[in-house]
């Protein structure tokens, strides 16, 4: 069994235990700061990413919408928990100008 193998293991155990991770950690002959080490090792091993490597995604850009379109009807945007109603050339307006700024950004 490798330690990703056996710290997988007691991660699962502290999690289905209930308690919280110093609590957990004081029961176990474990500090906090290695719990986390290898908390944070797991949860890349599992996600296929490496310590420090750099992970790409493409993104595709896409037609952007008129805000004209977009005056007589009303729009919802979700991401990421945040929601955004677009009900009116004023909103379209500040959406699209938002929008353009987020583009910037990511």
């Amino acid at each position: 069994m490798t330690n990703i193998d056996k710290w997988r293991q007691l991660i699962a155990d502290r999690e289905t235990s209930g308690l919280t991770v110093k609590e957990w950690c004081a029961r176990n002959p474990i500090s906090k700061d290695s719990y986390y080490y290898w908390f944070k090792k797991v949860r890349n091993a599992d996600s296929g990413k490496a310590d420090g490597q750099i992970l790409f995604a493409e993104i595709q850009k896409e037609t952007p919408v008129s805000s004209r379109s977009l005056i007589h009807g009303n729009l919802r945007v979700s991401w990421n928990g945040l929601e955004m109603q677009i009900s009116d050339s004023n909103d379209a307006r500040l959406a699209a100008e938002l929008f353009g700024h987020l583009r910037t950004l990511c």
